[in-house]
């Protein structure tokens, strides 16, 4: 492709898969000078991305009760920017295997992310997880992780576990609770954890320094025209590591958050 100031782009994709066996290949190489009159290109959140090259390799794997998920991804700059000496890059590795057991999902997680900063550091980090998720008559669903983290180098690390429980009453009444304790020794370990929220809200939250968090969640259709959500989180940090840069996070030691929310039907 040819954009404006004579730049070029070039992009190849190639896809094999049928019931048991999907994978992917995507190459892309965009020139210094290339600008894409059409906006976004392979869906970078830069609108008008150029100058940058990269590799993503993708494969899935089904097999009776396992499930294998694989892909790595390479990207590079083609120039540096005025902070940098060289051109940053990016080099992530990722594997995760499912294994259904009975009424129960065994899951193992493992990434590697490497990346440069603007003072041409390479940071390493591994992530490794290990989950088991329980069901009771397949109701009452109860979920345990264990997640370590450990920065190559620095010999930074951390460790995040948590318990979950889901209960749907019935058809109009569901809970779900989930305690959490985490300890990492900087941000650059922090370790993310989703938890469930009212619609319309997101929640996936960075855990850093030492502490502990729990939640409980409703869901209550009170009435066929009424819906009620209910959700409050109690936070307690007791080393926060105040020379790291806190993204949002409060002050004070203790945060409490209650979000309610109600949908109504005419």
């Amino acid at each position: 492709a040819k954009g404006y100031h004579s730049g070029s782009a070039l992009v190849q994709g190639l896809w094999f898969g049928n019931k048991k066996f999907k994978s992917g290949l995507l190459f892309w190489h965009l020139s210094k000078n290339f600008q894409s009159p059409y906006g976004r290109v392979l869906g970078d959140v830069n609108p008008f991305p150029r100058a940058t090259e990269g590799l993503y390799l993708a494969l899935s794997w089904v097999k009776f009760n396992w499930r294998i998920h694989f892909y790595k991804f390479f990207s590079k700059d083609l120039w540096r920017n005025y902070a940098s000496n060289f051109p940053n890059f990016k080099d992530e590795l990722f594997f995760e295997l499912h294994y259904k057991l009975g009424q129960g999902l065994f899951l193992f997680r493992w990434r590697q992310k490497s990346v440069t900063t603007n003072q041409v550091e390479l940071l390493t980090t591994n992530n490794l997880r290990l989950q088991f998720t329980f069901w009771i008559n397949d109701k009452v669903q109860f979920k345990t992780r264990v997640e370590s983290s450990s920065l190559r180098r620095h010999k930074e690390k951390g460790v995040l576990t948590f318990q979950e429980l889901k209960i749907p009453f019935n058809k109009h009444l569901s809970i779900a609770t989930r305690i959490s304790f985490f300890k990492t020794d900087s941000w650059k370990t922090r370790l993310y954890e989703y938890e469930s929220d009212v619609p319309g809200s997101f929640a996936n939250f960075a855990n850093y320094g030492q502490g502990f968090k729990w939640y409980v969640y409703f869901k209550w259709a009170v009435l066929k025209y009424l819906k009620l959500w209910l959700k409050f989180r109690y936070l307690k940090i007791n080393d926060r590591h105040p020379t790291d840069i806190d993204f949002g996070r409060s002050e004070q030691n203790l945060d409490r958050l209650i979000r309610l929310q109600a949908e109504i039907f005419f």
